[in-house]
């Protein structure tokens, strides 16, 4: 029997694009995990051998919130629902950088190619990583979701965009 607003959508699992394949977590820090489901569900957070629970909410929010981390990796973290499962491989645990600003952050290195050729060239770091938030707007109030992004190993094609 389904109630009048049970929409099958919205009791999938769902995560912010920031927790994918190639993400970093802060190390020494204790670390939030978060995401939506059905009310209620219940949902284990699986990573570095140890396990996280939470209870989503009435609207399906929930949250877990992990130990402090030695830097490492790659490892892989297993985010379960009822039946769903979620793996998020190659995540490393290391140190996060937030970096903002105005125009002069958006200029990609591919605009500086002619000074750095041979940088470009050589970049390969697979502990090096970058997730570009994508520039979105909404005046109606702060957003709640990340409208998309996926974390890049430099290498001399990512770095372009880096």
């Amino acid at each position: 029997m389904a109630l009048p607003n049970d929409n099958p959508e919205q009791r999938k699992l769902h995560l912010s694009p920031l927790f994918s394949d190639g993400m970093v977590l802060q190390r020494d820090a204790a670390v939030k995990i978060w995401g939506r489901s059905g009310p209620g569900a219940q949902v284990t957070v699986t990573f570095c051998n140890r396990e996280y629970h939470a209870q989503a909410g009435p609207v399906g929010n929930w949250q877990v919130v992990m130990d402090p981390l030695a830097p490492g990796g790659p490892w892989e973290m297993t985010i379960r629902c009822g039946d769903e499962v979620h793996r998020i491989k190659n995540v490393l645990v290391g140190d996060v950088w937030v970096l903002s600003g105005q125009s002069n952050m958006e200029i990609p290195v591919r605009r500086t190619l002619d000074l750095f050729a041979e940088e470009v060239c050589n970049a390969r770091n697979p502990y090096i990583r970058e997730f570009a938030v994508p520039l979105r707007y909404d005046f109606h109030g702060p957003r709640t979701e990340l409208s998309g992004g996926e974390w890049k190993e430099v290498t001399p094609e990512n770095v372009l965009d880096f």
